[in-house]
């Protein structure tokens, strides 16, 4: 699998790490087609971070 950069939404999976017992195991997370404002919500960081540079 190709790791994507977290902050590129655009694709519909993204890499991601499970890491247990000091060995870490590469999964793909699942997401949603998102709204560009969606998107900029999460790469905020979050709704208060988002509304925040709002202003």
């Amino acid at each position: 699998m190709t790791a994507v950069p977290a902050a590129d939404f655009r694709q519909n999976y993204i890499a991601a790490y499970v890491v247990k017992d000091g060995k870490a195991t590469e999964i793909a997370l699942y997401i949603k087609n998102m709204t560009e404002n969606e998107r900029e919500i999460v790469q905020a960081g979050c709704l208060t971070n988002f509304n925040r540079k709002r202003k």
